[in-house]
């Protein structure tokens, strides 16, 4: 899998800022090698795996991936930043290979689905200081939705929050379902950079 062609220079700013943590930066990237890492979904589902998950499951666990070891990556190109996403896309896919073979039902590694940040969770008693954190994540989290791009923000809204079907959205913005799973996964990367493992407890 490799990267488009383009300034070094610019192209090794990008790569500083989403190792800084700086969404904008990580979701350029993504989409700017979004081509060749669906060929590399395609080729390592396999017939089993394919079965029993979608291409877009794999992006995603794969883009949630690419956030928890984003300050650690050492290349400077586009390139070499494929080649990255690559290596840990094939990863994900051995995890859930080796999970089929051993008959145990693969976990996802992070939520599947952003829902669950929403969630009213049971607020401990002994800490009065435990409704002030979730109402400050409840804060982030609106300003991180607010920081997407439009049209990610509508489909994040449409169909995580919402609940509503994929196929439906894609025809209201008229996208390919593929299109919008591929917004949703850049997304889903975005927002957990922005909002990390700061969630309520």
């Amino acid at each position: 899998m490799t990267g488009d062609g383009g300034d070094t220079a610019l192209d090794r700013q990008l790569i500083e800022r989403m190792r800084q943590g700086d969404g904008e930066a990580l979701d350029a990237l993504l989409k700017r090698i979004e081509t060749g890492a669906h060929r590399t979904v395609q080729r390592s589902l396999g017939k089993r795996l394919r079965a029993d998950a979608r291409p877009s499951d794999l992006l995603q666990d794969a883009y949630l991936e690419v956030v928890r070891c984003a300050p650690s990556f050492r290349g400077e190109t586009v390139a070499e930043f494929a080649r990255w996403v690559g290596q840990i896309i094939v990863n994900c896919a051995r995890h859930r290979h080796r999970s089929l073979r051993t008959d145990k039902r693969s976990a996802p590694s992070r939520p599947s689905g952003l829902r669950q940040l929403l969630e009213a969770r049971p607020l401990p008693v002994d800490s009065p200081s435990a409704p002030a954190r979730h109402n400050e994540f409840l804060t982030r989290y609106a300003g991180a939705m607010d920081r997407l791009n439009p049209v990610q923000r509508a489909v994040v809204q449409a169909v995580v929050l919402d609940g509503r079907a994929v196929d439906e959205v894609a025809r209201e913005l008229g996208r390919s379902p593929s299109a919008i799973h591929s917004l949703l996964a850049r997304a889903r990367a975005v927002l957990a950079l922005r909002l990390g493992d700061d969630r309520p407890a």
